[in-house]
Formats: C-alpha cells, structure tokens, sequence
C-alpha cells in the first residue's frame, strides 16, 4: 500500500477508534484492536508482496513525502518508536488526572498504566533495541557492499537485492511484532489510546512533509 493509501486507512482507523472509545464492553473494545491489527498485518504484507518485485523501491518508496523517509526506519516507523511513543502519551495523560488518582479514581486509559505492566513495557523495549541493531548491522553491511568500487555481476547485484528484500521483511515483522506485543501487554482501551496516538504521528508527519514539500521556506519562518 503506497504511503497516502496507508494514510487514508489510517485516518479512517482513526476515527472508526474514536468513535467506539467509550464503548463500555471491554470484548467489544478488544474486537476493535484486533480488528486493526488485521489492517497492519494486511499492510505489511502488501509492502512484503511489493519488495519480491521492487526491494529498493519498498525500501526508499518514491510516493513517500522527504520527511517520511528521513524520519521512517526502513520504510515505516522504527519499532522503538511505538514504545516511546507509549510512554509520552502515558506521561501526557497521568499528568492530566493526577488528582484524580490521587483520590483513588481510575480511568484505566493509557494515563493509568499499572507496575506491572510497565515492567513489561521495558522489558519488551530492551528486546526490540536488541532486535532493531542487529537489523541495522544488516542492512549496515549491505550498504557497505554496495559502495564496492568493482562494478558487481549480475549475480552479485540480485544477492544484494535479495538481501535487502530479506531485511525489509524482517523490519516489517520486528514492527508487527512489536506493536502486537505491546498490545496485547495493555488493556483494551489503553490499547484504542495507542493506536490513535500511532495514527495521529503517522498522519501528522504525513501532512507535514506534504506542507514542507510546498512551502519549504514560509514553514520555517
């Protein structure tokens, strides 16, 4: 799916999240997680169907905005980032109804993260920092081959294509991964609070790289 595609679908998550926040039936709720845990499995397996045909392509995809490719870690968001982005918008929220905790009122959204599942959240953090290097030292070792001074025989050059369709694949599934971890670490509305937060960032750096991409200069003044 090319990048607006994505953002269309995102937006349109988005506002499907929104609506049924408040849905008291947590089962209904964890419906709705699953649900758009199918729509990123379907996403990542489009972009693993587009890089059999075009790795370089997927990897630097030409429909994507200059901000989404400097910003995105092998053509999507860095795992890490998920988490990170866990935490931030947990921190927003708790300092917003620290009163209200205080007091012993619960809200059980993403502002009202329990211990234990925080011990979980940096657990999972250490394993996919673990993971993400390890991809990186790939695709490390890829670029190094790539700036061989002997032009490579065209065995070489479809071994180096595989090689980056292989770790964009395994990009793809270390953020699937992740994300599916980490949901299913959070309650279902703490769950619904994430995903509209990951779609808020996704649609944000979209419109701004679109908006940078127009007016280069008025944005920055």
């Amino acid at each position: 799916m090319d990048p607006k595609s994505w953002i269309q679908a995102q937006a349109s998550l988005r506002s499907e999240l929104i609506r049924f926040r408040r849905e008291p039936d947590r089962t209904k709720l964890r419906s709705l997680v699953d649900h758009a845990l199918d729509r990123y499995e379907a996403h990542y397996r489009a972009q693993t169907r587009f890089a059999k045909f075009g790795p370089v392509e997927a990897f630097n995809n030409p429909s994507a905005t200059n901000l989404e490719r400097a910003v995105y870690w092998l053509s999507g968001l860095r795992p890490n980032i998920l988490i990170q982005l866990l935490y931030t918008e947990s921190g927003h929220r708790f300092e917003a109804q620290l009163s209200d905790l205080l007091n012993g009122a619960h809200s059980g959204d993403i502002g009202d993260i329990s211990p234990a599942q925080l011990e979980k959240i940096d657990d999972l953090q250490r394993r996919t920092i673990k993971d993400e290097v390890v991809i990186d030292e790939e695709m490390g070792r890829v670029k190094e081959s790539v700036t061989d001074p002997f032009l490579p025989s065209d065995s070489d050059l479809d071994s180096r294509l595989e090689e980056i369709k292989r770790i964009s694949e395994e990009a793809d599934g270390l953020r699937m991964k992740t994300l599916r971890a980490l949901l299913g670490i959070l309650d279902p509305l703490q769950a619904v609070d994430l995903l509209i937060a990951i779609a808020d960032l996704e649609i944000g750096v979209r419109g701004l790289g679109l908006e940078l991409e127009r007016n280069p200069i008025r944005l920055w003044h």
